[in-house]
């Protein structure tokens, strides 16, 4: 589906307007950067239908297509053809091109004329007002496998870069019961990273969904199946959405009901838990937290909590370990991972993005 998501390329602003012309009345302005759904499934005359969620109100209009941007790059032939020989495509006030503006004369469209472009079972004709949470659901819905009530929530699957992902958290709306003021760090110890040299592929995400959803996997209701997982799996270069965000995972007895759960790639105990473990320091395949693909894990992982906690309106001391789980008997995310030292890498990201911010603004 995030194919069909797109932001808006423009220098001041991009009119959503009521019909797929230049001439029909202007339902909202919006602004660069802002995020649209993309609702039709066709490409009629150089625009799209748009779903917009713009905070007090929320739309559905038209937009000419050459204003969009896809929020992640892919090959859109119908926008490449339609950008052939465009006005600037950062100029939402350029001169229209008659021969994209659609085969009806000017003024004469009714909406009726349009109507097979939305579906309203899926996303309800707003002109304006305040979203009900329905509608704002149906946002974050569109974008995950629905759960089944009592059964496994569902596979994400996706995979994004750390920008990618902080773009992506824009498009997560927490309206239900779970309601996360925590971010809960875990490691997968197995496998670790030499198991996985390439990270975690989409078919291993995609089996990880199925191993939680198995009355084989230890430690769901009854021994399984889990109703879901941790939320998401980093490793040295991408980070992977396993459970829905905006729904309880399962993978901290304490802090299932309250914290999105991130595993980290990698076996990062330490020398006196392997020595326990394994008798001798070589017997198993201890990773560096602190180097090499180990230290590309923990700067994701570092990324990807800061981008929740900035979204979710949370600071550092969201900030749990899975074995602050109480009674519990395990050293996750391991021994080398130190609460105190991870709390200053937050914070020294959220400073990083501060002055990244004032630097932009102060560019403008």
């Amino acid at each position: 589906m995030l194919d069909r998501v797109y932001s808006v390329n423009v220098r001041s602003h991009l009119r959503l307007r009521a019909l797929p012309n230049d001439y029909s009345s202007v339902l909202a302005r919006l602004q660069p950067g802002q995020i649209v759904a993309r609702l039709d499934l066709k490409y009629r005359n150089g625009w799209y239908a748009v779903f917009a969620d713009l905070g007090e109100q929320v739309f559905v209009g038209y937009v000419a297509a050459r204003f969009l941007s896809p929020l992640w790059p892919q090959s859109d032939p119908e926008v490449e053809a339609a950008d052939a020989g465009a006005a600037d495509p950062h100029d939402e006030d350029a001169t229209p091109h008659p021969a994209r503006e659609g085969s009806h004369a000017a003024g004469t469209e009714t909406a009726a004329d349009w109507a097979d472009l939305l579906d309203a079972s899926e996303f309800p004709h707003v002109v304006g007002g305040a979203p009900s949470d329905e509608e704002r659901s149906l946002w974050t819905n569109h974008f995950v496998t629905p759960p089944n009530p009592g059964r496994w929530r569902g596979t994400v699957g996706l995979q994004f870069t750390p920008d990618e992902f902080a773009r992506y958290l824009e498009l997560i709306a927490w309206k239900g019961k779970f309601q996360p003021d925590k971010i809960v760090l875990h490691h997968t110890y197995n496998p670790s990273l030499g198991m996985r040299p390439k990270g975690f592929s989409q078919a291993h995400i995609r089996r990880l969904g199925l191993y939680y959803n198995t009355p084989e996997s230890d430690g769901g209701p009854g021994g399984g199946p889990w109703l879901g997982g941790p939320h998401i799996f980093v490793d040295a270069t991408r980070i992977s959405i396993l459970n829905p965000l905006h729904l309880r995972g399962t993978h901290c007895r304490d802090f299932n009901g309250s914290g999105v759960g991130i595993e980290m790639l990698g076996n990062f105990i330490d020398d006196a838990e392997a020595r326990r473990r394994n008798g001798a320091r070589g017997a198993t395949e201890v990773d560096d937290f602190n180097a090499g693909r180990g230290r590309r894990v923990r700067v994701n992982a570092v990324s990807a909590m800061v981008s929740l906690m900035e979204r979710l309106m949370l600071g550092p001391d969201a900030l749990r370990f899975h074995r602050d789980c109480k009674g519990t008997l395990k050293s996750c995310p391991g021994g080398q991972v130190d609460h105190a030292v991870v709390k200053r890498d937050i914070l020294t990201e959220f400073e990083a993005r501060e002055r990244r911010r004032a630097s932009t603004h102060a560019l403008v």
